[in-house]
């Protein structure tokens, strides 16, 4: 019912405004000093490494069974 009283007039002011609305939302996060985040050491490749000997080694940790359930 809320759409039959809607016009085309009514919609491009509408996406206008989202439009506006969006662009000033980019503007103000713009101006905010960024600071630079400290680097955590995740051992990435250590992790994939891991991973994969647990599955796809020649004694793998999970059995067929396990991996396809």
């Amino acid at each position: 019912m809320f759409m039959e009283f809607m016009n085309d007039d009514t919609d491009e002011q509408i996406v206008r405004l989202l439009y506006e609305y969006q662009a000033q939302e980019e503007a103000a996060s713009s101006n905010r000093p960024r600071r630079p985040r400290r680097n955590i050491e995740r051992n990435r490749e250590e992790g994939h490494d891991q991973l994969f000997n647990d599955y796809f080694s020649e004694a793998p940790v999970y059995t067929n069974e396990q991996f396809r359930r």
